[in-house]
């Protein structure tokens, strides 16, 4: 139990410092933020999920469903967008280059951090 409490733990922490960190990055660094969900769903379409139904005796023919479903989401701008911020063909970026410590760090410095947490 303890481990799942620790690894719970780092996750909302880190939560925490990426939603202080967002309220004090550039318009660049934000809209990559808001745009990485849509880049990974974008992925994700193509990708055989649980969920899914595999019919076994056509695996073509839903590896090219998936694939045109996908093309059809190049059809919407946001997409696009998300698209030439992060990749169409590596699908593991995260939202932000900056390292967790390297985010620490920019809070610790700004000068609207008070502005944020103090009554």
């Amino acid at each position: 139990m303890e481990k799942e409490s620790v690894m719970l733990a780092r996750a909302f922490m880190e939560k925490i410092i990426n939603f202080c960190y967002v309220c004090l990055c550039d318009e660049k660094e934000y809209r990559a933020f808001v745009l990485h969900p849509i880049y990974k769903h974008y992925h994700n379409v193509a990708s055989i999920q649980r969920e899914d139904e595999i019919n076994f005796n056509d695996l073509e023919g839903d590896a090219r469903k998936r694939k045109e479903k996908q093309e059809r989401l190049k059809e919407i701008p946001v997409v696009n967008e998300a698209l030439e911020i992060f990749s169409e063909s590596k699908q593991t970026l995260n939202w932000t280059n900056k390292k967790l410590y390297e985010r620490i760090e920019i809070i610790e410095k700004s000068k609207n951090y008070l502005t944020y947490f103090s009554p």
